[in-house]
C-alpha cells in the first residue's frame, strides 16, 4: 500500500508538472520602431545604412508600386545566412521608394517552421522571406527569385534586390 501511494506521488508529480501547450511558435508582427527596439535586431540599422540602392531603379519601383502590401519574414539573430544582408536592403528599397510603412508587414521568426497569418496564401520555407502581394491570391517571392537567379547568374549580381522588387511589380 505504501509503495502504491508512492507511486501514486510520483505520477502525480510527473505528469502534473509537464506542460500541454509546446512553446510559441507564432510570427510576432514588428513595426519598424519595434524592430529597431527587439533585441537580436540591434545589426539592422548598421546594415540598413550601409546599403546603397540603385536611384535610377528605385525611381522605377515607385513607378510601378500599386499600393501593394509586402509580407517580410525574418530571423533576429544575423546569424540566419542572408538576414543581415538581404532583409535590412529589402527595406531600404522599399522605404527609399516611398512604398508606405503600413504596407511593410514584418514577422519575426527564429525558424521557418513557424505559424504566421499567411499561411492559407503561400509558405515561409527559408528565413529571411519577402512576399509582394501581386492579387489578393498572387504572391510574387523576392528571394525565392533572387536566390534562383544568383545561382543561375552568379556574375550579375549588380543591383539584383532592386531588380527583384521591380519584378514582383510587374
Amino acid at each position: 500500500m505504501k509503495k502504491l501511494i508512492i507511486y501514486s506521488i510520483i505520477l502525480v508529480l510527473v505528469y502534473g508538472c509537464q506542460s500541454t501547450t509546446g512553446p510559441d511558435r507564432n510570427a510576432v508582427k514588428l513595426t519598424i520602431q519595434e524592430l529597431n527596439q527587439t533585441p537580436g535586431y540591434e545589426w539592422y540599422e548598421l546594415e540598413y545604412n550601409k546599403f546603397s540602392p540603385n536611384a535610377a531603379l528605385i525611381t522605377q519601383i515607385t513607378q510601378n508600386y500599386k499600393n501593394n502590401q509586402f509580407f517580410l519574414y525574418v530571423n533576429p539573430s544575423c546569424a540566419c545566412t542572408g538576414t543581415y544582408k538581404v532583409f535590412p536592403s529589402i527595406m531600404k528599397c522599399l522605404l527609399s521608394a516611398g512604398v508606405p510603412e503600413a504596407n511593410i508587414n514584418i514577422y519575426s521568426m527564429l525558424d521557418a517552421g513557424y505559424n504566421h497569418n499567411m499561411m492559407s496564401k503561400f509558405s515561409v520555407n527559408s528565413l529571411p522571406q519577402c512576399f509582394c502581394e501581386k492579387t489578393t491570391t498572387n504572391y510574387y517571392s523576392v528571394v525565392d527569385s533572387l536566390n534562383i537567379y544568383t545561382a543561375l547568374n552568379p556574375k550579375d549580381t549588380a543591383s539584383i534586390i532592386e531588380r527583384m522588387i521591380l519584378n514582383s511589380l510587374k
